[in-house]
């Protein structure tokens, strides 16, 4: 049971973009999948809100946005597929240095999932 995350982009500049990939490997326990306060230009209270998805999984994954008291779901993943809808707004009630942070449920899945966000206007840059 494996689960590593990495950084593929963070833009500061432009309304930012913030790319990450998430490798699962038998994974069935949440994880953080973004710790935000470690990107280009965050403060506080900063969120980031999800535009694309790509994906390729066995068993599922639920990725959330971390709230203060309680995380809020985002979307439910399974098998293969692209996401290239509607702004997924992160709307998690949190004012804290976790306020950006994306967490991954999976239901002991294998595959990948890589996660294109955008930088909300409470990010100082």
């Amino acid at each position: 049971m494996a689960f590593a995350t990495r950084t593929l982009r963070d833009v500061s500049t432009g309304g930012g973009t913030v790319t990450i990939l998430l490798d699962l490997d038998a994974h069935g326990a949440s994880a953080l999948a973004l710790d935000a306060d470690g990107l280009n230009n965050f403060a506080d209270g900063a969120k980031l809100n999800i535009s694309r998805i790509w994906w390729g999984i066995t068993g599922s994954a639920l990725i959330e946005f971390k709230g203060a008291s309680s995380d809020t779901a985002a979307i439910r993943l399974a098998g293969t597929g692209y996401y290239d809808g509607p702004m997924i707004y992160n709307n998690a009630t949190n004012t804290t240095a976790t306020s950006a942070d994306i967490d991954c449920v999976p239901a002991a899945s294998t595959g990948y999932i890589c996660i294109e966000m955008k930088k909300d206007t409470g990010w100082t840059g």
